[in-house]
């Protein structure tokens, strides 16, 4: 392996219609890497660092396993019936697809067999598979998300990808004398993590989500409760919260409502007065939007020109909530030129959607390529605080599990903070954000901002 150029020499020796979806998974695995893949389609003799496809007699360094039904399912669209197994890996069991029992690693004395096709298996999970093909099956509804191997499971705050990444990482320590860990994050930080702030101008009515009283009138309590809302979504407020993040990283993003020139007159001016803020406080102008709806492209780049004319420039876009399948959302967003997406995640729950906390290029599997719009992953919002407001042992421990192994694994979490210039009860909880802000700064995490993050990964 040449340790200069970082070049591995990868054949794929597959069905041909397979050969885009393995690609693409290996070229996810050496972004990660920071290695730069070539491929070779034909069986040959020249040197190669690593196989995959059927057992043949001569030996390369590293060979992964593959299944041909693999490549069949995902060739028709058809949906994953078979078992999958799982293996203790660095001491969490890890699922395998399209696998059979047994040891991981076989060692010989010219190779290294990689017995679980981890390629097929983390296409399963990038592509966000089982969505994909239940959607296709006219099976998707709102409980998809829930019904997930992930979720049934209880597997998704286990980034799963990253672990068969890692696996192929060790193989070509064993085996590839030239091959060094890398640094993947800027000043030699141990882990990265990115921070969003999402302003909305929507939310309940303005007025309290307690009791009323009989006249539907509002009690002196409710409109002492009104008033402590009101001094907390007020820019000045707002202003006060964005110097107390300070102490602890140097710029987060902020994703603003998508805005169209015929919206009433009300919800402009309510975010004209934090746009007026942002504007004063952030040097670098990059923005994203935000939308709970699907938006064409020509909407999107309409956008575009609003905030332009406020000085910004959109890069970044989050769908709030999303609950079907990206294909839809990413689609429309390439064709907008948006650069970077913060949309697959869960909104009701901690965990990895597709598997993976690295930024990764979706995959069109419409057309059997991967998307240009980079995936920066989310992990944590403040809408699981409403969902676990009597938990917070348990969310405690949650958030202790994924910074830590963030840190062992050297890899990426990122978090998405809900502010609402109505009443919501997101905006009560800004507190809890800060005390997670001070933890992962004395874990020496680079705090950063998704646009810094797609900075860094297409550069790097």
């Amino acid at each position: 392996m040449d340790e200069i150029s970082r070049n591995i020499i990868i054949l794929l020796n597959v069905d041909k219609s397979y050969i885009p979806k393995a690609e693409y998974v290996f070229r996810t695995f050496c972004n990660i890497l920071g290695l730069q893949p070539n491929f070779l389609y034909e069986y040959t003799l020249e040197d190669v660092h690593v196989y995959y496809g059927p057992p043949v007699e001569d030996k390369r360094p590293v060979e992964i396993l593959y299944k041909e039904e693999a490549a069949r399912m995902f060739n028709k669209n058809n949906s994953y019936n078979d078992e999958f197994h799982f293996l203790n890996y660095r001491n969490e069991n890890i699922p395998f697809l399209f696998s059979e029992r047994g040891q991981l690693f076989l060692y010989t004395n010219k190779s290294l067999e990689i017995r679980r096709d981890i390629i097929s298996s983390a296409f399963f999970f990038l592509s966000c598979w089982q969505e994909y093909t239940e959607k296709e099956n006219g099976k998707n509804d709102k409980t998809g998300l829930e019904q997930t191997i992930q979720r049934e499971w209880n597997f998704e705050n286990i980034p799963i990808v990253d672990r068969y990444c890692d696996i192929f990482q060790k193989g070509l320590e064993m085996m590839l004398p030239g091959f060094q860990k890398p640094v993947k994050w800027p000043d030699n930080r141990d882990f990265a993590v990115s921070v969003s702030h999402l302003i909305s101008n929507s939310g309940s009515s303005g007025k309290s989500k307690g009791v009323k009283a009989k006249d539907d009138q509002d009690t002196p309590k409710q409109i002492i409760l009104q008033n402590k809302i009101r001094k907390l979504i007020s820019p000045k407020h707002f202003s006060s919260q964005l110097k107390k993040e300070a102490r602890y990283i140097a710029s987060s993003e902020f994703f603003l409502p998508l805005l169209s020139p015929q919206q009433e007159t009300l919800s402009k001016k309510n975010i004209e007065q934090h746009i007026s803020l942002i504007r004063s406080q952030e040097k670098d102008k990059t923005i994203g939007l935000h939308s709970d709806r699907h938006e064409p492209a020509e909407r999107i780049k309409e956008a575009f020109t609003l905030y332009a004319e406020q000085g910004f420039i959109v890069k970044g876009y989050y769908f709030l909530s999303l609950r079907n399948h990206y294909h839809r959302l990413v689609a429309e967003l390439e064709k907008a030129d948006i650069k970077y997406d913060i949309s697959i995640t869960y909104s009701d729950t901690l965990g990895y959607r597709a598997g993976t906390s690295y930024p990764y290029y979706p995959f069109n599997l419409v057309d059997n390529r991967p998307f240009t719009v980079l995936e920066i992953p989310q992990v944590i919002n403040n809408s699981m605080l409403d969902k676990y407001p009597y938990a917070k042992r348990f969310l405690n421990n949650h958030i202790r599990y994924l910074i830590d192994d963030s840190l062992l694994f050297k890899n990426h979490l990122g978090i998405v903070w809900y502010h609402s210039l109505i009443f919501d009860r997101y905006s009560l909880n800004f507190s809890f954000y800060l005390r997670l802000l001070k933890i992962l700064s004395k874990r020496k995490a680079w705090l950063s901002s998704p646009h810094q993050i797609y900075n860094y990964w297409i550069n790097r």
